[in-house]
């Protein structure tokens, strides 16, 4: 028998996640998927002119077009739900409030909440199905995050390179 590799351990792990997940996991991807909200709409407000990034990149997405099935927190605008996820990623970040994971010094819902409420209003998915997509891209993101964890530093890989890990 062949031994699976880390995208296949990943793709399964995501497709056993998908079938559902308990209570507690419940409570807290509803929590962080509120707090992206809080702190997106936030961010919306401390934004005062057409320059601040959020506006930036909401009328940067509205210039590439595409199929309108997903809307941007705080805003009438529907774009596609990539260019939303972008969008509302920028905005769940803005104010830098939101979770971080340590020691891999991510902010994991800052990136896949936008993305899992973004696909998953496209697709119609039901809140069940946005909860357990959602609880499985941040274990896969924290896991990945701790996998450039550097204990002999007490750092991230990214961050000592220079670079912020949560992107």
């Amino acid at each position: 028998m062949k031994t699976p590799t880390h995208v296949q351990l990943i793709a399964d792990f995501a497709e056993a996640t998908g079938k559902g997940v308990n209570a507690s996991i419940t409570k807290d991807v509803t929590e962080r998927i509120l707090d992206v909200i809080g702190n997106s709409l936030a961010g919306r407000a401390e934004s005062h002119d057409e320059q601040e990034v959020d506006r930036a990149t909401e009328r940067l997405v509205r210039s590439w077009g595409g199929n309108p099935t997903s809307g941007v927190i705080g805003s009438p605008t529907r774009v596609p739900a990539a260019s939303a996820a972008l969008v509302n990623g920028t905005l769940a970040h803005s104010l830098d409030f939101d979770d971080t994971h340590l020691p891999s010094i991510l902010h994991p819902s800052a990136t896949i909440i936008p993305a899992t409420l973004a696909v998953a209003e496209e697709m119609g998915s039901s809140p069940t199905a946005l909860i357990a997509a959602a609880a499985a891209g941040i274990e896969i993101c924290n896991r990945l995050g701790m996998a450039s964890y550097l204990p002999e530093v007490g750092n991230s890989l990214f961050f000592e390179k220079g670079f912020h890990a949560t992107s």
